[in-house]
């Protein structure tokens, strides 16, 4: 009995995480998210989309380079289209202030401490 409540279990919580893998805002979510993280904070609409594209696709190409496997979700090609997008690797963006990753309070109030020479009392 206890094992077959497990196994019904294991099911449930494999079909749960099915389901929400294969959500329509998943790509997005997971997308927006990874660039926030390794590019900008403030990424246009355009960037999302292509990063999104390659989720669903499992495929980026650059240049003559091809990554991932052709499923959907490969994080290989999304990992791909979000660091070697034209956005993420573009200098004129560098000039652009609302371009580039925010801190956050703490590290932010480190980096001025440090920068200050800032010595613990």
């Amino acid at each position: 009995s206890d094992d077959l409540m497990q196994q019904e279990c294991k099911y449930e919580v494999d079909a749960l995480l099915d389901h929400l893998f294969e959500h329509q805002s998943t790509g997005p979510f997971v997308s927006l998210r990874l660039i926030q993280q390794m590019v900008t904070s403030n990424p246009n609409p355009g960037y999302v989309s292509r990063v999104v594209s390659a989720f669903r696709e499992g495929t980026y190409t650059s240049g003559s380079f091809t990554f991932g496997s052709g499923k959907y979700g490969d994080l290989a090609a999304t990992t791909a289209a979000v660091l070697l997008d034209v956005e993420a690797r573009t200098e004129q963006f560098d000039a652009d202030p609302s371009f580039g990753r925010a801190l956050e309070p703490v590290p932010k109030l480190m980096a001025i401490l440090k920068a200050m020479e800032s010595e613990p009392s």
